[in-house]
Order: structure tokens, then C-alpha cells, then sequence
């Protein structure tokens, strides 16, 4: 409902009340019609309020389902970079498969500035990504949320550099989509916004597009926070709730190949980062004894405790899923990259690392434990994963 209509609810629900006061005042008795006409300006009120209480919580942009699907509106698919992009209803097909290996370029908390961002879209362009995954935290408004991802988007602004500071030739050598996930910081309107006007530079939405289906791989997207409380846009930003987890991890269960649950927030760990020693799960190829959970998480916060989401955890723990790509948080020092591989029948979790340079100072003047500075590429395959992290000193430090 509009907020328009909303106000006419409101005004006509006010007219209500009046009436029925007066006629009290009065003493006189209503007639059928006058009763008839309190009654529906009382349901205006109500369904005035009602929307007003709506409109005035945060959106529930991680509801995935059949209705939802059915309401939005087709796109026409597109070319980047010699594939085909086509939208059915949530869910982006990207075709033709190319090989048997996805490479996925991962950032979050990017707002760092624009040489940073510049050297990680090297990076990526050096490294033959095919899909870059942004998880949230990219601004609270539209021109910061637009400014990065512009500066990582796959397409370039014009034909020489797609940002500031980014070598000459290095965009057009770039023709990935770009796959922008709200997370606590974006507010819902500015955040669609600024992926609208990034469009036709192949930026997709990831709270509209929550499955993409690339090289034999499913990704799927959990836009938002789990608690409004952690939201900086307030009632403009996102939350999800467990059972919007259940849907998403539902619908990624039955997929036959690698499967990847992309969120800004990190399950809780260790009890997502490995079954318990006597649990088993059905992979989807095969059943396998859980391994037990390693020593060591990705979900660590700047105090050093474990910051991530109980409820997805749970999550992991009965609906097979077989990698987590997350932001956020990071890994213990014991844990930066694994470049041999990791066999697919776990959950494998995987931090971004950020490109927050106000975190990193903060970690430094503490002592603290804070998220590497940077990004991470990721290598899918259907037998495993293997992940690299792109370290890059602020450029704020490199100033004398």
C-alpha cells in the first residue's frame, strides 16, 4: 500500500472517530447508514495503522517464495562478457557454462577508498573472476552505496577506467555481473536505487535475485541482519528472520552441484564450521561422516568473540549446504587461506575480509583481532574449494 493511500486511511479513520464522538456528544441515535459509514471509516483507521506500523519496521527483503517470485516483473536478458544473463522470477541463469570451475571475486565492507578499490579490481581482472559477489556494508546511502560498487562494477563507466585511480585498459578487460547483497549498513530504497542506476554496467540486486545458477554452481543470497538493532539505516535497512534461512537453504539443498550461501552475517561457529564428530549429512552426491569442526573460525569480532548467527548455524546443521561465504568477521590468524583445496561434504566457511579503513585502525590502536584488509577470490569445483585473499594496505597507511 502507498503512503499516499496510507494517509487517506489515516485522515478517513480521524473523520471516523469524530463522527462517533460527535454522535455521542449528541445523544443521537445512528442510523443503519450512519452505522454503515462509521463502520468502514473505523477499517480505514485500522488498516491505516496497521500499514503505518508496517511501513515503519525495517523491510523484509530475504522472504523467499512462490509469491513472491510470481509478482516480479520479467526482465530481457542481457550479454556480459560472452554469457547470456536471463531473470526467472528470483533466479538468474547464467549461460552457457564455460567449464567446470567458478571463480568468484568476494567483497564486503568496502568503504575504503578508491585506490583500494581500484587495486582489488585489478585483482579480480587479473585473477579471471566470473562473478563478483558484493556482501553488504557498502554505504548507507545512495551516492556512497552507488560510488563502490561503481568502482567494482563489470562494465565500465566509460571506455579508458571504470574509477578513480584504476589503470587504462584494466576495465575493459572486466565484463562481470556484479551480484550487490545489502547487508546492516544499506538502506533498502537507496540501496535499489543505486543498483538501478548501475544496471546496464551489469549490477544485479541480490535481494531481488537471491539464486544464481553459473558453471554448475547455486548461489543463493541472505540480504540483511538477523536483529533490527544492528541496522544503521534503521527502519529503511533489512532483517531477516529464521524462517526466511530455512527457505533460502531449502531451496539450495536439492541443487546437484556446489552449493554457496552468500550473507554479510557469518553462521555462529564452531558449530556451523564442522558437524560434530558423530553427525552425518547427505551431500546431495553422497552420504559422509561429518568431520569435526577445526580449531579455528571465520566468525570472530573485533573483541575476539564469536559474532555470528545462531540461527543459520542451526540451519547448516540440518539442511546440506556446502560452502558459506560471509563478511562481517574474520578468521583467526591460523586461517588466512587454503590454496590445496577442501573437500566438498562440510559446511566450508569463508570470510571476505573487509575494506574498512576506520576497522583496521581501530584493530591496530586496540590490539585487537579485526577481518583482513581486502578481498577474497574463490575457486568452486565440484569436488572443492580453494580461496586466496588479496591483501592490500589501506591507502591511508601508505601516505608518508
Amino acid at each position: 500500500m502507498s503512503r499516499r493511500r496510507i494517509g487517506i486511511g489515516l485522515t478517513l479513520g480521524v473523520v471516523a472517530v469524530g463522527v462517533g464522538g460527535w454522535l455521542v456528544w449528541s445523544g443521537t441515535e445512528p442510523d443503519r447508514a450512519s452505522r454503515r459509514q462509521g463502520g468502514g471509516l473505523a477499517l480505514a483507521l485500522t488498516t491505516g495503522i496497521s500499514e503505518v506500523a508496517e511501513i515503519s519496521a525495517p523491510h523484509r527483503c530475504a522472504r523467499l517464495s512462490s509469491d513472491i517470485e510470481a509478482a516480479l516483473e520479467p526482465t530481457p536478458a542481457r550479454v556480459l562478457g560472452g554469457r547470456t544473463l536471463r531473470r526467472v522470477g528470483a533466479r538468474l541463469e547464467v549461460e552457457p557454462a564455460l567449464d567446470r570451475t567458478l571463480i568468484l571475486g568476494v567483497v564486503s565492507e568496502a568503504r575504503g577508498e578508491a585506490a583500494d578499490l581500484a587495486a582489488v579490481r585489478r585483482a579480480f581482472v587479473d585473477a579471471g573472476v566470473e562473478l563478483v559477489v558484493s556482501l553488504g556494508g557498502m554505504g548507507v546511502h545512495r551516492q556512497h552505496i552507488e560510488a563502490t560498487l561503481g568502482a567494482l562494477a563489470g562494465v565500465a563507466a566509460t571506455d579508458s577506467a571504470a574509477t578513480d585511480g584504476a589503470e587504462p585498459g584494466a576495465a575493459a578487460e572486466a565484463r562481470w555481473p556484479l551480484l550487490a547483497i545489502p547487508g546492516d549498513w544499506e538502506s533498502i530504497p537507496d540501496h535499489r536505487a543505486a543498483v538501478r542506476a548501475l544496471s546496464a554496467r551489469g549490477v544485479i540486486d541480490g535481494s531481488i535475485v537471491r539464486l544464481v545458477d553459473i558453471d554448475g554452481v547455486r548461489l543463493g543470497t541472505l540480504p540483511g541482519a538477523p536483529d533490527p538493532g544492528r541496522l544503521l539505516a534503521g527502519d529503511d535497512g533489512c532483517v531477516h528472520t529464521g524462517d526466511d534461512i530455512a527457505q533460502l537453504t531449502a531451496t539450495l539443498s536439492p541443487h546437484r552441484g556446489v552449493r554457496v550461501l552468500l550473507a554479510q552475517v557469518p553462521p555462529r561457529q564452531p558449530l556451523a564450521a564442522g558437524l560434530p564428530p558423530d553427525a552425518a549429512t547427505t551431500t546431495g552426491r553422497r552420504r559422509t561422516r561429518a568431520r569435526a569442526a577445526p580449531a579455528s573460525s571465520s566468525d570472530l569480532g573485533l573483541s575476539g568473540v564469536h559474532i555470528g548467527e545462531p540461527e543459520l548455524a542451526q540451519a547448516l546443521l540440518t539442511t546440506p549446504v556446502d560452502v558459506v561465504l560471509h563478511g562481517l568477521a574474520g578468521p583467526d590468524s591460523a586461517v588466512v587461506e587454503d590454496t590445496r583445496g577442501m573437500a566438498i561434504g562440510r559446511p566450508v566457511t569463508i570470510s571476505s575480509g573487509g575494506l574498512d579503513p576506520l576497522a583496521a585502525a581501530a584493530a591496530e590502536l586496540t590490539g585487537a583481532a579485526a577481518p583482513p584488509y581486502g578481498a577474497v577470490i574463490v575457486a568452486l569445483r565440484p569436488d572443492g574449494v580453494t580461496w586466496r585473499r588479496i591483501p592490500i594496505q589501506p591507502a591511508s597507511a601508505r601516505r608518508p
